[in-house]
């Protein structure tokens, strides 16, 4: 009894303390549920997904606040202060988080991604701005990432565990619905994540009595594996290095990737490894101090690739991404070269500072940069007489899908605004119009090969209906029966068997779709037979065309559901 009253009394601290935190948590495990007991009905899930990742970034944000109230004696107008500027905050980034779902998708990603790590950059450095011991950086973000390792590592021993016991109960009291599995694993998984981890969070954290040395197998982890490996890296790098000055030679684009892994992960081991710099016989210490020197000449090399492979084919987002990585590094590498006074908050800072400047950064921004260099080679490669046809469409996809919100510049180049993004057919259209009529040179290859389309949809409407029966291929109560263009099965319901063949419609229905297009619907058949309705949802399907054969066009159905109402 004495251990249910003691965990009583660490809900209730971990209630008192993290409201706001606990709220945006519970609040976006409530709508994941929702999402997974519907996940079969026509609801809107990318929205309410949508819903649950803004209001999972208020964990976060709101930690961040709590703790930098902690970190430094706050009075009750300045503690209420600080709560409302973490309240306006998420609810900013809830607001931009929805309007971006308009966005291109390559685009929702990337804010998504930005947000997730700007909001969880702020809690390794706000504490230590407003008031928190700078010497307790690393043990508190060693605290953090050691905290949420155990509590994943927890949950999903929970997860599997209650898998497993579900499984069980299947096995000797039949079916139990699927998505109410779904829902009961992950509510008590995630839950558990999310109060454990915060019930662990020291209190008076400037006194410094919560700092525990890290473990010897930590410890033998840096020193033994990650240096070691880092070492081995770095003379692959340099050998590479060596290799390029005695050719003569420029270094391969895809060089810059390894550089940044490496000195990246580098980073991350010399950090690790700051309690054990200052111990006696301990050569990491010695390798820490030389490591952002050795740094230097692979920086080199990494910006004569970023230079060589922009001024080829201009700056893009991802090579942006490589660009601001590149000056994080230059940076990081310099500062700890060269700067006498050093400090580990540096790092989360710069690269706080990074981040904003990459996603939001105005004119700074990677968006807008990209686009500054692409539609000048678009409207460049648009002004010539002979123009390449892979080139000419490699620049209309990149411009279409990651740059139609300009709707000006593609009203001024007069090109039409594909409002669902890059689609194959729309800019083959294009390019076959008289604008382009004797321009274009090198004809794509690519139009000697068919083109196959694999379509897969998750979303659909099952209401109106009492049962739903998978329909897949192979032996069972339920199979298909195809021809070469076919959709045709039969269903076996109880003695009768019901045969129904829908492929002439299918091959129509495909014939009318566009290749690579945003979205593609599912094919639906309705009909009735005795006294039931039935309606077929074809939600996993292919499709074939000859660009060079008109006349061959094949269709190939992969999954399907039949509704049954009876």
């Amino acid at each position: 009894m004495s251990r249910l009253n003691e965990i009583k009394s660490e809900l209730e601290k971990v209630v008192n303390r993290f409201p706001l935190v606990l709220t945006s948590a519970v609040a976006a495990i409530c709508i994941v549920l929702v999402v997974i007991g519907n996940v079969r009905n026509s609801i809107d899930n990318n929205y309410w997904l949508t819903w649950a990742y803004a209001l999972y970034l208020g964990i976060p944000l709101h930690f961040s606040a709590v703790i930098a109230i902690e970190s430094r004696d706050f009075d009750k107008r300045k503690r209420v202060q600080t709560l409302l500027i973490g309240v306006v905050l998420h609810a900013l980034i809830i607001t931009h988080l929805l309007l971006a779902r308009n966005e291109p998708e390559s685009q929702r990603i990337q804010i998504f991604f930005f947000y997730f790590i700007s909001c969880h950059l702020l809690n390794s450095f706000l504490p230590f701005l407003v008031g928190m011991k700078k010497e307790y950086f690393w043990n508190f973000n060693h605290w953090m990432f050691s905290r949420f390792v155990l509590s994943s590592v927890f949950s999903a021993i929970l997860a599997a565990g209650l898998g497993l016991a579900f499984g069980a109960m299947q096995l000797l009291f039949g079916k139990i619905n699927e998505e109410l599995i779904g829902q009961v694993v992950f509510f008590a998984a995630t839950l558990l994540h999310v109060l454990y981890f915060f019930a662990g969070t020291p209190e008076e954290l400037n006194n410094g009595n919560w700092i525990v040395d890290p473990a010897k197998p930590f410890r033998i982890l840096v020193q033994y594996i990650f240096v070691p490996l880092i070492l081995l890296y770095l003379t692959i790098l340099y050998l590479y290095l060596a290799k390029i000055l005695f050719l003569f030679e420029l270094p391969k684009g895809n060089v810059s990737i390894w550089i940044l892994v490496f000195c990246t992960i580098g980073i991350l081991a010399i950090l690790l490894a700051e309690p054990f710099r200052k111990m006696e016989s301990n050569w990491v210490g010695k390798f820490a101090k030389l490591f952002y020197w050795l740094m230097l000449p692979l920086l080199v090399m990494l910006w004569i690739a970023i230079f060589t492979r922009v001024l080829e084919y201009g700056l893009t987002e991802s090579r942006g991404l490589v660009l601001y990585l590149a000056i994080w590094l230059t940076f990081i590498s310099l500062y700890n070269g060269f700067y006498k006074k050093k400090s580990l908050l540096a790092f989360p800072i710069s690269l706080f500072i990074i981040t904003f400047l990459y996603q939001w950064g105005g004119p700074l921004s990677a968006h807008s940069l990209s686009f500054r260099s692409q539609s000048a080679r678009t409207e460049t490669l648009l002004a010539q007489d002979s123009i390449d046809e892979d080139e000419l469409r490699s620049q209309l996809h990149y411009m279409y899908n990651y740059h139609r919100d300009k709707a000006e510049w593609f009203a001024a180049n007069q090109l039409p605004l594909i409002e669902d993004g890059y689609a194959y057919d729309d800019i083959s259209e294009l390019i076959a119009t008289d604008r382009f009529e004797g321009r274009i040179i090198n004809r794509s290859q690519r139009n000697e090969y068919p083109e196959i389309e694999n379509v897969y949809i998750y979303e659909y409407s099952i209401q109106g209906y009492d049962e739903l029966f998978e329909i897949g291929r192979g032996a069972g109560s339920t199979n298909w029966l195809t021809t070469a263009d076919g959709c045709s099965f039969q269903f076996k319901d109880g003695e009768t068997t019901i045969t129904h063949d829908c492929s002439a419609a299918f091959f129509l229905f495909c014939k009318q779709l566009k290749l690579h297009q945003k979205n593609y619907p599912a094919f639906t058949q309705e009909w009735t037979e005795g006294n039931k309705q039935f309606k077929l949802i074809v939600h996993s399907y292919r499709f074939e065309t000859d660009p060079s054969n008109s006349n061959k066009f094949s269709t190939y159905v992969n999954g399907a559901v039949l509704l049954v109402k009876r």
